[in-house]
């Protein structure tokens, strides 16, 4: 292969690859267009039908503190790591640890919107934008569900296997969710004994 023709080579594989990278990044931005306009349609939905926005706090790195912010939304994760606020912008809410941000709380940073959110990350990180609005929208409370998920790992820890999650429905529009209380079914009575 003479110079000419490697040069030539060079040429045609890096205009390939900007030509390929330009259409990943229309993609991406295609796909942030649909999933912003499902949460414009959310947010109207749910001024009129609730559920009610909460204040949206941002959670460090290694889990440890939970820094406030100036933002209220709602989280479309059960880990509260990803919210919307009432603007309608996407936030990832996870910071490093500060003591600025235990005083002062933190500003996010709105992010693009995507379709899957968690999208490349493990088995059951990753949950459809669509999903995630329709189970805000159905009225299943987050805090529910973590209580609820937070005692069944302390059962299983414990050795008993535990019952499926069933979050309840939030309270209506404006009125704060009590916590949820895990009850324990009651056993059934024994069958009668032949006489």
């Amino acid at each position: 292969m003479s110079d000419t023709e490697a040069a030539r080579w060079r040429e045609e594989r890096r205009e390939a690859a900007q030509a390929h990278a330009e259409a990943l990044e229309r993609r991406r931005q295609a796909e942030s267009a649909r999933a912003h306009a499902m949460i414009v349609e959310f947010i109207a939905h749910a001024r009129v039908h609730g559920p009610a926005p909460e204040p949206l706090r941002v959670r460090t790195f290694d889990g440890r503190h939970r820094y406030r912010t100036p933002l209220e939304g709602w989280y479309l994760r059960t880990d509260e790591t990803v919210a919307i606020d009432t603007d309608g912008a996407f936030y990832v809410l996870r910071a490093p640890s500060s003591l600025a941000g235990l005083v002062r709380g933190v500003r996010p940073e709105p992010s693009d919107p995507p379709l899957v959110i968690g999208a490349g990350g493990k088995d059951g990180e990753s949950v459809d934008m669509k999903d995630a609005l329709a189970r805000l929208r159905a009225g299943a409370c987050p805090a529910d569900v973590r209580a609820w998920t937070r005692a069944a790992r302390a059962r299983s820890a414990r050795g008993r296997l535990p019952r499926a999650a069933r979050p309840r429905t939030c309270a209506p529009r404006g009125a704060r969710p009590r916590a949820e209380r895990l009850v324990r079914p009651r056993p059934c009575a024994p069958p009668p004994r032949p006489g």
